[in-house]
């Protein structure tokens, strides 16, 4: 890695706009675990969302994703709708960052009903 603060700014400026760009396949896979009720391929997916969201500069997504990974191991009498929630979620965030808009997941009315969700 580059020790030119510049360089490094613009790598992790190339990383973010990759991952940006992947989020529509990680949101399509994760819709069809949700249609599927595969609740431990959403906890492996979530986990993995939960990592590299924070890593790439995506926090909400992290915040969200850990929310999510805790919920796939509960039994929840209205889990699917949860999942399902959390996809729109999801699309909106993946919005907002695409036209560069802040997200709060405490004002979204979806995501906190997913956060209040206690695990």
């Amino acid at each position: 890695m580059t020790k030119d603060p510049q360089k490094l700014q613009i790598v992790l400026k190339e990383l973010k706009a990759e991952y940006l760009l992947s989020l529509p396949q990680k949101i399509q896979e994760l819709s069809f675990w949700t249609n599927q009720e595969d609740y431990k391929a959403l906890e492996d997916a979530y986990h993995k969302l939960k990592g590299t969201g924070k890593t790439y500069g995506f926090p909400e997504i992290s915040v969200l994703a850990e929310q999510m990974e805790h919920l796939a191991v509960r039994n929840l009498s209205q889990k699917k709708l949860y999942f399902e929630k959390a996809l729109i979620v999801m699309e909106k965030l993946k919005t907002s960052y695409e036209k560069n808009e802040r997200f709060s997941l405490e004002t979204d009315p979806e995501a906190r009903t997913l956060l209040a969700l206690k695990s």
